[in-house]
């Protein structure tokens, strides 16, 4: 892989510390595919890994890329695509000689109840999954007021040269304020999940990126307004909902497991277990439910 990334910009001391610790489990992700003789790519947008052989990127993210394929549909149960899917990497944003990384995506699972995909990818190729390095989960939204950092990767471009990838990427880093927390969804708009919101507006491609608070990662971003200056940001509690597929045929797995038994570090888990559940509406759509009594401040 060739890596051709911006010089990074002046960044706060605070943002720095954060930018140090996220950006060798932040990615950027895209597909290729095969068309005669060329390579064509997609390039999809942002993610971050949070367990081992694994990470999270938006939904709507995995679905452009899984486009490549030609499908106007997502297929319902497991399949396989046409298009090899990819993360790629900035270990070192703040350094002056760029380091990169590849890891190939073997399997995708789409949260029916927000806009998150759970992402595996090749357990051959993982060469910064410590799990001592990942982020401790803030399942409920930040309190309105306080500061977040979103990092994401928007406006790369992916090209075929000779026999490799050239990846040229911006990193992003955005301070933000958060000013609303929205429980189950933006009354009379999208969002349509559980989310929050901050007073910054990001690009196209940032969609995916993690959102940091207080040494946690609390969030996915997920929809974005330059008209409005605001961000929507995927709050991270309807994943204990979420169930999929193990390494064995026919059995499934519940993601809450990863938090009882601490394969992924919760600040705040014990509050939600137990106080959500997953819903229907009158028109017999999912959606992810939390109990009033959970106080999301």
């Amino acid at each position: 892989m060739l890596w051709v990334p911006e010089r990074f910009g002046k960044v706060e001391t605070p943002g720095k510390q954060v930018l140090r610790r996220a950006a060798p489990l932040a990615f950027g992700y895209f597909g290729a595919i095969k068309r005669e003789d060329d390579l064509e790519f997609c390039e999809g947008g942002s993610g971050i890994l949070t367990h081992p052989y694994s990470g999270l990127t938006a939904k709507h993210v995995g679905r452009h890329v899984l486009a490549l394929d030609g499908r106007e549909r997502v297929p319902k149960y497991s399949f396989r695509t046409q298009h090899s899917a990819t993360l790629f990497q900035h270990l070192n944003p703040l350094e002056d000689a760029p380091k990169g990384s590849l890891l190939h995506v073997t399997r995708a699972w789409d949260s029916p109840l927000t806009d998150i995909t759970l992402l595996q990818v090749s357990h051959g190729e993982a060469t910064t999954h410590e799990p001592t390095g990942y982020y401790k989960w803030r399942l409920l939204p930040p309190p309105v007021g306080e500061k977040v950092y979103l990092l994401g990767f928007p406006r790369f471009k992916v090209s075929d040269v000779g026999d490799e990838f050239e990846v040229r990427s911006e990193v992003h880093f955005v301070p933000a304020n958060v000013t609303a927390t929205y429980r189950l969804r933006r009354p009379d708009a999208a969002p349509a999940y559980p989310c929050f919101e901050v007073d910054k507006a990001v690009d196209a491609g940032f969609s995916g990126g993690g959102v940091f608070y207080k040494d946690t990662l609390c969030g996915l971003v997920s929809v974005s307004s330059t008209y409005e200056e605001k961000t929507w940001c995927a709050s991270l509690w309807p994943m204990a909902l979420l169930r999929y597929d193990s390494e064995l045929p026919g059995v499934t797995t519940k993601f809450s497991d990863l938090f009882e038994s601490k394969v992924i570090e919760t600040a705040d888990w014990p509050k939600v277990r137990g106080n959500i559940e997953r819903r229907e509406n009158d028109f017999g759509e999912p959606y992810a439910c939390i109990s009033e009594d959970v106080d999301l401040e």
